[in-house]
């Protein structure tokens, strides 16, 4: 009986269009705070993503991850600000707190719940990663 209404950022997932975008192997990384957010894919041709520092948007111009099955999986951004020709680095490392797994395209699709260390403090999140079937 009670409507809350908020301004906040956030993300929208979506894939449409033939399955064929699953093909590429891909890690996902998303991980936030109250005044930082990152999100990072990793692809074998780039990365894609961004980064939010109090309120400031910066695009994700590299981003590194050390690969699974480590248990702490040290990670590093670089991130942008066109409009002041200023970059930003966030360090850090990301420990699973709890796994899971879907099925797509008849195999399963590893992810967890992070918590993440970092130069800018701790954040939480999700990290993922797909290694398509050859």
């Amino acid at each position: 009986g009670k409507t809350i209404v908020f301004d906040d950022p956030g993300k929208w997932h979506e894939q449409v269009g033939p399955r064929a975008g699953f093909a590429p192997a891909f890690t996902y990384f998303n991980v936030q705070n109250e005044s930082v957010a990152l999100l990072a894919v990793a692809f074998a041709q780039g990365v894609t993503g961004y980064g939010m520092l109090n309120g400031k948007t910066y695009e994700l111009q590299a981003f590194e991850i050390q690969p699974p099955p480590a248990a702490l999986r040290s990670f590093n951004a670089r991130l942008y600000d066109a409009q002041t020709d200023t970059v930003q680095l966030i360090e850090g490392r990301a420990r699973a707190v709890q796994q899971w797994s879907v099925p797509i395209e008849g195999q399963r699709r590893p992810g967890s719940a992070v918590i993440v260390e970092t130069n800018l403090g701790q954040m939480f999140g999700s990290l993922n990663d797909w290694q398509p079937a050859p």
